[in-house]
């Protein structure tokens, strides 16, 4: 199985971040910060990329269609 790793994240205009750069040396990246830094945007940014979608919001989004 091939192993992926990112080496240097952009983002432009995605949920918080107007623009955001980041470079990746370590195959450990560890986000620390109080509610609202951006965490879960960083992750969903990722997930997206290489899911092409958001299975949280996917998932909630099903289930009001369905009116659960």
């Amino acid at each position: 199985m091939a192993r992926w790793r990112i080496h240097r994240l952009k983002i432009n205009g995605f949920k918080v971040f107007t623009q955001f750069s980041e470079s990746y040396s370590s195959d450990l990246v560890i986000y620390d910060g109080p509610n609202g830094f951006g965490k879960t945007s960083l992750f969903d940014a990722k997930q997206l990329l290489f899911c092409c979608e958001l299975p949280r919001i996917s998932a909630r989004h099903r289930a009001i269609k369905s009116g659960s």
